[in-house]
């Protein structure tokens, strides 16, 4: 995914677990990418915020295979969970169209679904 600064976001896996890469703006094809995550298990996915000023990171804490969402600043690389819950699977739906937040859905009512 192309971010507004024309960063480049990626999920690669030189280690052998997906994680959330960034190639910098012009960078040179084959130039090394920045790791942004490091998550025991990786992650699921990611969505890019439409200014390209937050990241929604979806991972599995734990091999739990419940999907937890985290918050990942671009600029900063901190990384602060949203919900997590090892009884629920959250799952990012869509950006609002101004960046300002996003829908999610959670099987919170019923867990074992």
């Amino acid at each position: 995914m192309v971010a507004p600064d024309r960063s480049l976001y990626v999920i690669d896996w030189p280690d052998g677990v997906n994680q959330l890469h960034r190639a910098e703006p012009n960078a040179a094809l084959g130039a090394t990418m920045t790791k942004l995550t490091e998550f025991d298990d990786g992650i699921s996915s990611y969505a890019l915020s439409p200014h390209g000023r937050r990241l929604v990171v979806s991972a599995s804490i734990g091999g739990s295979e419940q999907n937890d969402l985290f918050d990942l600043d671009p600029a900063t690389g901190a990384i602060e969970p949203l919900f997590s819950d090892p009884r629920t699977v959250y799952r990012f739906q869509r950006w609002l169209p101004d960046g300002s937040g996003f829908v999610y859905t959670a099987n919170d009512d019923s867990p074992s679904d």
